[in-house]
């Protein structure tokens, strides 16, 4: 029977993903970027699938459509309905790896692992934090962002975290010099930010998320003229470093009627205008139009960011926080 081992022995990981997904995707493979989730059977106007380079060294994938995550046989196994054995006996046959292709026999068939029950997962965690060092504020001072609104919004730097997986298994993530981790830090539970992640994700939620979070919610006034609501975090505190008072949910494609917090400060007349102002990008735009149409009575305006230059490193500049950079760099933009 053809194993896991005697695959690796031939091929890689990156070139199990890279076979399987090259019909869902234009050009190479890369790590970090999305493209059509080959584990759904309709187009996606955003692409919600990629792969990355985990702790493990190995390449797997990241399904946001689900949440899931997992390895290249995983992927071959989900997504042609194959047990292990059968997987692999396709992926020799597929990559012409020359293996020999035995009978799988039926009390050798493999079964993926349960994915534990919300109510028995193991949500601890605990979070490493160290003093701010140069490199750190450097990221945030970039975009205006000063050492107190951190403080005042609860975002701190972390050494380490530790927490379980989806799967009830222990795993830790270390920062490094050159790829900081930020904490921002919740009621009994944490996101963290890893903003220049390449090869794993840049996201991770630690502990039993509040699924009506909106961020920067309770640091808002009693009243205002202006709420701006953005599209994630780190624009959020942008906008709050440069005065102003600003919100997010965890996403841009998040659906705020779904919150009760936002639907009471929308009827409250706390603000006098609510104004969405998300990336700069199809997405952004199509999902701020949607919010005109569904709150426009309520008051509720949105803004699309201008279009601008690239950041040096060839990083393309689409959201608030990016808008901000460019301000401190002496760009003469249009103001919001």
């Amino acid at each position: 029977m053809i194993k896991k081992e005697h695959i690796l022995s031939r091929t890689t990981t990156f070139a199990i993903l890279d076979h399987f997904s090259k019909n869902y995707r234009q050009g190479g493979l890369r790590p970090g970027k999305n493209f059509q989730n080959p584990l759904i059977n309709h187009t996606q106007e955003t692409p919600s699938f990629n792969i990355y380079y985990s702790d493990t060294g190995q390449y797997m994938y990241k399904d946001y459509a689900t949440g899931h995550c997992g390895t290249a046989f995983d992927f071959v196994m989900n997504k042609y309905g194959l047990s292990l054995p059968q997987a692999c006996n396709y992926i020799s046959q597929e990559l012409q790896l020359g293996l020999e292709d035995e009978t799988v026999e039926a009390e050798e068939q493999y079964v993926p692992e349960p994915k534990i029950e919300a109510e028995k997962r193991n949500y601890n965690f605990k979070t490493y934090p160290k003093p701010w060092s140069k490199y750190e504020l450097e990221f945030w001072e970039q975009a205006g962002v000063d050492r107190p609104t951190l403080e005042k919004l609860c975002i701190r730097p972390l050494s380490r975290f530790w927490a379980y997986n989806r799967f009830n298994k222990q795993y830790e993530i270390k920062a490094r010099y050159d790829n900081p981790m930020f904490e921002y830090v919740q009621n009994g539970w944490s996101k963290i930010y890893v903003p220049f992640a390449k090869y794993a994700s840049k996201f991770y939620t630690l502990g039993r998320k509040d699924p009506h979070y909106i961020f920067g919610i309770d640091q808002l006034p009693l009243s205002d003229k202006r709420l701006v609501v953005t599209g994630g975090e780190k624009d959020a505190v942008a906008w709050i470093a440069h005065g102003g008072n600003a919100i997010c949910f965890n996403s841009e494609e998040a659906n705020p009627s779904e919150y009760p917090r936002f639907i009471e400060l929308l009827i409250s007349g706390r603000f006098e205008e609510i104004c969405f102002i998300y990336d700069n990008d199809k997405t952004g735009i199509r999902q701020m139009k949607k919010m005109y149409d569904w709150f426009g009575l309520f008051g509720v305006t949105y803004k699309v960011l201008p279009q601008m230059p690239p950041y040096q490193s060839g990083k393309e500049r689409k959201d608030l926080f990016d808008y901000f950079t460019l301000k401190r760099e002496g760009a003469d933009l249009v103001s919001l």
